[in-house]
């Protein structure tokens, strides 16, 4: 259960669209696909409101749901329900990485790169912190982390599960960059598990 859970209490209201600004810390690479979301909204509404902060301009930073807010946006509409809360960088940041986590809508290497910004980019704690916090294992968060240290090709191929996250895990202790990308080479040509 996220550790802020207390704090989240915050207030529901109708908040005009041109005053939310995306999130800062973005998680996603790209948000993509947004059409059957679109869609669904059209048809039946906003289910979940998006979560909101003041961001200290007169306008607000979505804490979590940036696709429901651009799926608001591209439908036109010109006031979108908003849960408005009151969080810090830090505990917007986690609350977001638990949003995308519960949705599964992270893929392993974007999972490792937000890991990567809370301890190391941030210093906002240490792997063991983030891991209970997250309900995770210290040895799941440093694989993650690990992952976004290997080749741009095996990271690219990871991130479109071209090869599995397995395969990255049995490489990362070979040091040497070239050989990993040689042997990730090998792997996709023979297509080995």
């Amino acid at each position: 259960m996220y550790k802020y859970a207390n704090q989240l209490n915050g207030s529901l209201e109708d908040i005009d669209i041109i005053d939310i600004d995306p999130s800062t810390h973005q998680l996603r690479e790209s948000i993509t696909n947004l059409d059957e979301l679109v869609e669904s909204i059209s048809k039946i509404g906003l289910l979940q409101p998006i979560v909101v902060r003041a961001n200290g301009s007169n306008n607000f930073e979505v804490v979590a749901g940036n696709r429901r807010l651009k799926a608001c946006k591209k439908l036109g509409w010109g006031r979108v329900a908003c849960h408005l809360v009151e969080l810090d960088d830090k505990q917007a940041f986690e609350a977001s990485i638990i949003e995308n986590l519960q949705r599964n809508t992270l893929n392993p290497i974007e999972e490792g790169l937000a890991y990567r910004k809370y301890v190391q980019e941030f210093g906002w704690g240490g792997i063991t912190e983030l891991a209970e916090k997250l309900s995770k294992s210290a040895g799941y968060i440093c694989k993650r982390i690990k992952l976004t240290e290997l080749p741009n090709e095996m990271i690219d191929l990871i991130s479109r599960s071209e090869i599995s996250v397995a395969i990255g895990e049995e490489l990362l202790p070979i040091g040497d960059k070239d050989t990993q990308a040689k042997l990730t080479e090998i792997i996709q040509e023979r297509k080995l598990s």
